[in-house]
């Protein structure tokens, strides 16, 4: 075999070694710098991109007024997550891929951002279209990720005076189920019997 020159020399691999280094240091950089500022709760079932795409829906969807608690107030991402912890995974699965559906449906939509990333006035009128579509799939999804996040919000007591809802009847005291007390243990809850 005849004695072939090297397709790169020496010089120019070593150039192209360090860009790609550099471009993998950047990138990595972005990606560190690029999450969002969100405080997000201790949780065993949902993962961190998940619950980011679950707040920017309950910031999008729940009333923002004075006297009006907040999904943060609510407690709207732990309670969904000790909800589906316990679910069959069969409906569970089915739920985060909803979730994961919303994140990148924009993208579909000429949007150029992920739900979780866009702005808050962005993501209403963004969720208003999704009502509009003709697409059943599309609704449903939107439908599906809406309920579960109402039923938490206001099912919550710090939302009772905000909807004239004097509570249940006599008021009795919150008895928290086996299950509940179980995952409050394991999240690190202290303040469960």
């Amino acid at each position: 075999m005849a004695n072939s020159a090297p397709l790169l020399s020496r010089r120019t691999f070593l150039r192209l070694g360090l860009a790609g280094s550099g471009a993998l240091v950047l990138g990595g950089s972005i990606c560190i710098l690029n999450r969002s500022s969100r405080q997000l709760p201790k949780v065993l079932f949902f993962s961190e991109s998940e619950l980011e795409t679950l707040a920017a829906l309950s910031e999008a969807i729940l009333p923002e007024a004075v006297g009006v608690p907040t999904y943060k107030e609510a407690k709207v991402l732990e309670r969904l997550d000790e909800e589906f912890y316990f679910v069959d995974p069969f409906l569970s699965d089915d739920f985060k891929t909803l979730i994961l559906v919303l994140e990148y449906l924009p993208l579909f939509h000429w949007k150029f951002s992920r739900f979780s990333k866009l702005s808050l006035e962005s993501r209403r009128k963004f969720l208003s279209e999704l009502n509009q579509s003709d697409s059943d799939t599309v609704r449903a999804v939107w439908a599906n990720l809406r309920m579960p996040i109402f039923l938490m919000y206001y099912g919550h007591e710090s939302t009772f005076k905000a909807i004239s809802y004097d509570g249940p009847f006599l008021n009795p005291p919150e008895k928290l189920s086996e299950s509940r007390i179980y995952y409050s243990k394991l999240v690190g809850g202290s303040d469960v019997g």
